[in-house]
């Protein structure tokens, strides 16, 4: 999604809630994209996504890094598998504050 999707889904919504005046009061109406390096959250959203290169977060350091740019493998309860050089390693979900899509160049 461009931010011409984004002008045009504004353009096509716009009248329609400023006929239906669903809301109270005034308000500001935005559409925007979650961008290319959105937080994933959901397990559809993990699912979605594997085989892609993400950023994982940690709440405390392992092997001296809280970030760890890596390839994400799996998902499951709560854990997160990936990839991270030729290691596989698996983050219980207490240990994750962040995982999130990182754009490569």
């Amino acid at each position: 999604m461009d931010i011409d999707d984004c002008e045009a889904v504004s353009r096509a919504v716009d009248p329609i809630l400023d006929e239906k005046d669903p809301i109270q009061g005034s308000y500001h109406f935005e559409v925007c994209s979650a961008g290319l390096e959105r937080a994933l959250k959901r397990p559809g959203d993990f699912e979605r996504f594997l085989g892609s290169p993400v950023t994982v977060k940690l709440y405390r350091p392992r092997n001296g890094l809280k970030e760890l740019p890596c390839v994400l493998r799996g998902y499951e309860d709560g854990r997160v598998t990936v990839e991270a050089g030729k290691q596989i390693i698996t983050f219980e979900k207490s240990e994750v504050a962040l995982v999130r899509l990182r754009v490569e160049f």
